[in-house]
């Protein structure tokens, strides 16, 4: 069923709505939201559904780490060495997601945000612990691997920027203060969020399109949809943190749960409970 451009700008204003709101409130990406939405409402494998994602987070991750930058709260230093694995293993999760199957993707992207919508109004309250202190520059650079590695791979083969698994892994394991984490996180997410996005379509180019272009086989509104998307996305990530600043922890947290149960509900009814129903 042919999708005219009205209700394709709307659908990827809807997405890019909760992309942007929960990007600002929680540092959620963008792929939490945009990806069920594209592949529920307008038919997008996911694969596509996820370089758009990503591409999705690009802008609003680096529009915020050039603020933290500017008060000193990017430790580039120290962070180089988690930016490099979790670019690598970008590539790679990527390159393992071209080959699953849309129904298998598209189920574990629902059970993810489900999951994390219940822990969000379950335990509203977000403690990412103590920083350690007397970290050896050994561990540092154990944990930049080991952790860097999984959220590579998660980041290429989901579609998210990793924003809140940055956050957790700097602040615990990595023995950041709080502000340096959030502003070295965006940092690292606004360069896997690029990748991630290039990398998809270069694996698309290089298995299907090979030497010439006429072949790709990209969908013919791909980059009109990843335009929309990430443009909203980045004007409502603006408005979600204004909003977030007049909001306490568990509030905001709350908020992004009912959100997130809120997708998943819909995405789950028009992906398989709608087709059903019409027989």
């Amino acid at each position: 069923m042919d999708i005219n451009i009205l209700t394709t700008i709307l659908i990827c204003l809807a997405a890019s709505l909760f992309a942007g709101i929960g990007t600002g409130f929680v540092g959620m990406s963008a792929a939490v939201a945009i990806t069920p939405i594209l592949m529920g409402f307008l038919g997008m494998p996911h694969f596509e559904a996820t370089a758009i994602s990503l591409a999705s987070d690009v802008l609003a991750s680096a529009g915020a780490a050039y603020m933290y930058h500017r008060h000193g709260n990017v430790d580039v230093k120290n962070g180089l060495i988690l930016l490099c694995t979790v670019l690598i293993f970008t590539f790679l999760g990527s390159l393992v997601a071209y080959f699953m199957p849309n129904m298998a993707m598209g189920i574990g992207t629902l059970v993810a945000i489900t999951l994390m919508g219940l822990k969000m109004l379950i335990f509203p309250h977000t403690r990412v612990g103590k920083a350690k202190e007397g970290l050896t520059t050994r561990r540092k650079v154990i944990y930049s691997i080991t952790f860097g590695s999984l959220i590579g791979f998660v980041c290429g083969f989901v579609g998210a920027g990793g924003g809140m698994l940055l956050l957790l892994v700097l602040t615990v394991f990595l023995g950041f203060e709080m502000h340096k984490a959030v502003g070295t996180s965006v940092f690292v997410m606004s360069f896997s969020a690029f990748a991630g996005a290039g990398f998809h379509i270069l694996i698309e180019w290089m298995f299907r399109g090979g030497a010439n272009v006429n072949e790709l086989t990209l969908s013919s509104n791909f980059f009109f949809i990843m335009l929309l998307c990430v443009a909203f996305t980045m004007i409502f990530s603006l408005i979600g943190s204004r909003i977030a600043n007049h909001l306490d922890e568990k509030k905001l947290n709350i908020s992004a749960g009912i959100m997130l149960l809120f997708i998943a509900l819909v995405v789950a009814f028009v992906q398989y409970a709608l087709p059903v129903i019409r027989g």
